[in-house]
């Protein structure tokens, strides 16, 4: 798989950072200056929803920790290293 695919385009970012440049203040000059320093670290979200390849909702890791936290809490609960 092409790392292209897997990291949105020049164009999508530069359409990004054409709507935030009007902005003033420093959030914004941040954010933009994020966009072009991260660039091949984000995620383009729309090649794998048209791949039906992952859900984009956090909803299943939210509940993974809350379980997560559920047993580390419970009376009597043992941990030894090697279970880990």
């Amino acid at each position: 798989m092409a790392t292209e695919l897997l990291q949105p385009s020049q164009k999508q970012l530069k359409k990004t950072s054409v709507l935030f440049t009007h902005c003033q203040g420093r959030r914004f000059k941040n954010f933009i200056a994020d966009l072009d320093k991260h660039q091949a670290r984000i995620v383009n979200y729309s090649y794998y929803q048209a791949e039906q390849l992952c859900s984009i909702g956090s909803g299943a890791v939210e509940s993974a920790i809350k379980q997560i936290g559920m047993r580390i809490k419970m009376n009597g609960a043992q941990w030894k290293i090697a279970w880990l």
